[in-house]
């Protein structure tokens, strides 16, 4: 179901395009900040989990 259905909105059909330039140029700034601080970072491996290798979720499968 589409969203023009559930609140009875009959817009013509450029509004739909209106709303789509409009939501590309509201995210174009945050995308431009992201890809500027990924530039700025060093080249370094990510670590995606920051505990200490003890404190690591060790899971044991009884055989």
């Amino acid at each position: 179901m589409s969203l023009d259905l559930l609140f009875a909105l009959n817009w013509p059909w450029p509004y739909g395009l209106y709303a789509a330039a409009l939501g590309l140029l509201a995210a174009l700034p945050f995308v431009m900040m992201r890809r500027l601080r990924l530039a700025k970072e060093p080249d370094q491996p990510r670590r995606t989990d920051t505990r200490h290798p003890k404190q690591r979720l060790k899971i044991r499968i009884p055989v």
